[in-house]
């Protein structure tokens, strides 16, 4: 039987990074104010989540907390340059084996995979809220799918997470994630 190989963090991360980027480019100006899947932020409070997000990631594994997003002349150059600055730290030996006290004991590679689907989840919220495509990789898509769906009860109930939509046996893993995650597909 051949051997599983554990998805690379730092890989999926990058990879999810990279249609953040673009769906983060696409917001316009004037669609800052409109409301997103994510019922408490409209797109401005969205947008700004996913380009501070790889910056709390520095953060944590560097063992500096909270760390504001660069400052950039784009939000999406901003994400690029804290996503550039993360995945670096990701890289240092021993970065995603430490245990981070700050985010609740878990392991550096833990916090990114973590990080990872924030990232995924939110690119096709702010898709969606701004009109832009919304296909997801569907193999990102299905890592996330499989690593998150024995947790949904736990982040349900923390309140992290909204109800399960329900969607057909035979929905594509896209919609399933989706449904999962609280959302309409």
């Amino acid at each position: 039987m051949a051997e599983q190989s554990t998805p690379n963090p730092i890989e999926l991360y990058e990879a999810a990074s990279q249609r953040a980027r673009q769906v983060i480019a696409g917001v316009k100006e004037s669609q800052l104010s409109d409301p997103t899947p994510c019922a408490d932020w409209n797109v401005q409070a969205l947008r700004d989540h996913l380009v501070g997000g790889p910056s709390l990631g520095y953060g944590m594994l560097a063992g500096l907390g909270r760390q504001p997003a660069p400052e950039a002349a784009t939000p999406q150059d901003s994400y690029q340059e804290g996503v550039a600055r993360f995945t670096a730290e990701a890289r240092k030996a021993g970065a995603l084996d430490q245990t981070l006290e700050a985010v609740g004991g878990m392991s550096g590679a833990q916090f990114m995979m973590t990080l990872f689907m924030d990232t995924f989840i939110h690119s096709w919220d702010l898709a969606k809220a701004t009109g832009q495509d919304t296909n997801l990789d569907g193999g990102l898509a299905s890592v996330i799918y499989e690593a998150w769906q024995p947790n949904m009860d736990g982040l349900r109930a923390s309140g992290r997470v909204g109800a399960a939509v329900q969607v057909p046996e035979d929905a594509s893993v896209q919609d399933k994630l989706i449904a999962m995650m609280g959302r309409q597909p």
